[in-house]
């Protein structure tokens, strides 16, 4: 019995190891937390290009520089990050113009993390007045 409870005695005095402990319980979720950090900072990338191509677009059609059959590959051309799969819809009225982009938010993931804590679409709408011919 002495020679047991002298050994949880120093067992439980003994510190070694201790920091591996710690860095083991933490570095997941600091790793999780930059994951998260990085997705959220590439979706507000896609977001400023979503807005940046839209804009480019339909101020080409607004301007007549660009047919409205040729705006979609002129906002593709213009999109970056090139990779994210978007929603382009385009309407001409008499004197403006729509445009419509949607992106899916778990399209925009780098990692596992962002489809559990956002789930809806990011998007650009835009209208423009049409140049006088």
């Amino acid at each position: 019995m002495t020679r047991t409870g002298n050994w949880l005695i120093m067992l439980r005095r003994d510190e070694e190891g201790s920091t591996t402990v710690e860095f083991v319980i933490w570095t997941p979720l600091l790793a999780a937390g930059l994951m998260l950090i990085l997705d959220l900072s590439y979706m507000m990338i896609v977001d400023a290009g979503l807005w940046n191509a839209s804009r480019d677009t339909a101020r080409a059609v607004a301007q007549r520089r660009v047919a409205t059959d040729e705006a979609a590959a002129l906002f593709a051309e213009r999109m970056f990050p090139r990779n994210v799969e978007y929603r382009f819809g385009i309407n001409v009225a008499d004197d403006e113009v729509h445009i419509q982009v949607l992106v899916d938010g778990e399209d925009t993931a780098l990692s596992p993390f962002l489809p559990k804590f956002y789930e809806g679409t990011i998007g650009a709408s835009l209208r423009m007045l049409m140049e006088p011919a």
